[in-house]
């Protein structure tokens, strides 16, 4: 079984940037997979557009859902940051082909 690390899979390519958005195009080694933006509200929100036939190239279709799950804890990772700061709330959205997933972080306000 090929076991891949997370937080060194994605590479993250600052495409856009103003005051409430930024863009970024999302790379697996060499390869565009996607873009993720990122919206700043009274929370975040960040949304990852992926292209189905980069990710059918990076895994097969038993392993979709773990290589997914891979890219969601490294974006999750990648916006820790983010919330460390001001922002109380992260909202992830998915988006690839038909499926759709969502993760909401939130930081612990003691």
């Amino acid at each position: 079984m090929n076991v891949r690390m997370v937080q060194k899979m994605l590479n993250f390519s600052k495409l856009f940037h103003s005051s409430n958005y930024e863009e970024y195009y999302l790379y697996d080694d060499d390869l565009d997979i996607g873009k993720m933006q990122i919206i700043y509200k009274n929370h975040i929100e960040i949304n990852l557009l992926l292209v189905l036939s980069a990710i059918e190239q990076r895994t097969n279709v038993n392993d979709l859902n773990d290589y997914l799950d891979d890219i969601l804890s490294e974006v999750e990772y990648f916006s820790c940051s983010l919330i460390e700061n001001i922002y109380e709330r992260i909202e992830i959205t998915l988006f690839v082909g038909n499926i759709v997933g969502e993760k909401t972080i939130e930081r612990n306000i003691s």
